[in-house]
């Protein structure tokens, strides 16, 4: 269909209709009961397009003006300070301190963004290659960006693709999406035969993409913009 949004497919056991969500990160949920087929889903969602940009919109508008004095990259315990405005921009890693030359807005925040995906670089790609020799499950090559709606993904040739914002998790989430998405290596979908395998190597999946859902709708407003 053209023109369609990105969007994640939750199954849920429990769950007895489709449901849409929009969080502040720009990620796009859609929660399925077992055995809705993946053209249903997409059909429900092309229905609600006129809708999601709505919403997203109204994210926008209601976007927090106030510059972050420190971004805590969750996932890795670290808290960095952030000094707005500076003459040059420099990185201090031993003391977790950051100087963007730009105030904040469209400039500054892409910043940070690029700076946030560079960290992200150096630590996600160690961390999938543990948790792949952990599981046994083989990925081809990483690749990390900001992705607007998604997590990850995992390409047919076994390319991971992984958000950089997935620092800004607790690092037992950031853990379970890259079992989620070293099972798509196996599973290209998210049929029975995916979620038994996910289960395989994180009997908890089902807290986990729970605590996912309360947790995205906390992250900073500037890790998700634009949406």
């Amino acid at each position: 269909m053209p023109n369609m949004p990105e969007y994640r497919v939750v199954r849920n056991a429990r769950a007895r209709h489709l449901r849409l969500r929009l969080f502040p990160n720009g990620e796009l949920r859609v929660t399925a009961p077992r055995g809705v087929s993946d053209r249903v889903i997409a059909r429900f969602v092309a229905l609600h397009r006129d809708w999601i940009e709505s919403k997203r919109r109204e994210l926008r508008q209601a976007a927090p003006c106030e510059p972050p004095r420190r971004v805590d990259l969750v996932a890795l315990g670290e808290r960095w300070r952030v000094c707005w405005g500076a003459a040059s921009a420099w990185v201090d890693e031993d003391g977790f301190r950051l100087a963007i030359p730009s105030e904040y807005g469209r400039e500054g925040q892409e910043w940070l963004r690029r700076w946030l995906m560079a960290r992200a670089r150096a630590a996600l790609g160690p961390w999938l290659a543990e948790v792949s020799s952990r599981t046994g499950l083989k990925y081809g090559r990483l690749r990390v960006a900001t992705q607007k709606t998604r997590w990850g993904s995992c390409s047919s040739s076994g390319t991971i693709s992984l958000n950089a914002r997935m620092l800004l998790l607790p690092s037992h989430l950031v853990d379970y999406l890259l079992v989620h998405e070293l099972c798509h290596t196996r599973e290209m979908n998210h049929g029975a035969a995916f979620w038994a395998l996910v289960e395989r190597h994180c009997p908890d999946y089902q807290e986990a993409e729970r605590q996912l859902d309360r947790v995205a709708r906390s992250l900073p407003a500037w890790s998700g913009f634009p949406l």
